[in-house]
This record gives structure tokens, sequence and C-alpha cells, in this order.
């Protein structure tokens, strides 16, 4: 009986270490992959996401500043599209390589073009916030 119950015992510890685990291996490998963080700053733009995917940008190295009310994203060249989020290096007829940062289902972009040529397009949570965030951007442009 000792046996039976010393048994069950360690039974019910090796479930725990291996849902302990589960849990903690699913919030290692997803970790913040869906986090996005607009960085309020007076002298630029900074954006991080996941994998450290970072924009940052200085007001004065802005050349142009655009609200794009439909954008086609063209094609990864080496950027990354997941569920609900694109970001990295995408590749399309209007602009050719360029940096993407952008919420899937928001339709309103904004395009950043800086003066050495690097054109960069974001979204924010929704088309309003987009909209705003360009408003405000576009304000501290000059």
């Amino acid at each position: 009986m000792k046996l039976f119950e010393r048994s069950r015992k360690l039974n019910y510890i090796l479930c725990g270490v291996i849902f302990v685990g589960v849990i903690v291996y699913t919030l290692l490998a997803t970790g913040n992959r869906d986090m996005i963080y607009f960085k309020p700053s007076e002298t630029g733009i900074l954006i991080q996401g996941p994998e450290n995917y970072t924009i940052d940008i200085a007001f004065t190295d802005i050349q142009k500043v655009e609200l794009l009310d439909y954008f086609d994203r063209g094609v990864s060249a080496g950027g990354v599209e997941e569920k609900d989020l694109y970001y990295g290096t995408f590749e399309n007829d209007m602009y050719g390589k360029y940096e993407l940062f952008a919420i899937a289902p928001v339709r309103t972009h904004m395009s950043i073009t800086t003066k050495d040529g690097k054109v960069y397009v974001i979204t924010r949570e929704n088309n309003g916030d987009t909209e705003n965030y360009y408003n405000a951007v576009k304000d501290k442009v000059k």
C-alpha cells in the first residue's frame, strides 16, 4: 500500500513538473511577439516590436511623411509575416525595398521617407490612431 501511495505522489509531482514546463516553454517561445511599443519622443520616432525589431528615426532625418489610405505591402524580402503583424524588410512596386511595421487589419498606413532615401511604412493599432500619429509627426517635421 505504501508503495502505491508513493508511486501516486511521484505521478502527481511528475505531472506538475511537466505542466509547469509546458507553460514556461510556451511563454518563452511566444514571448511578447504581439507586443508593440510606440515610445513617445520629442526628437524622433521610436517603435519597438517583437524579436528586437526596432525603428528609430530622428525628426531631423525625415524628408517626407505621407498618409496612405490603402497600401500594398508587396512581398517579404526578409521580413516577418505573422497572423496580424508584419515587420522587417519588404519589397513592392511603389518603394522597392522598404521597412514595414504594420498591424494587418489596419488599412491606413503612414509612409516616412528619410533624407538618405530610406522608406519606412508603419501603422498604429487602428486607422484613427495611425492618422493621429501621422498628424503629430507631420507637425514636428520641418
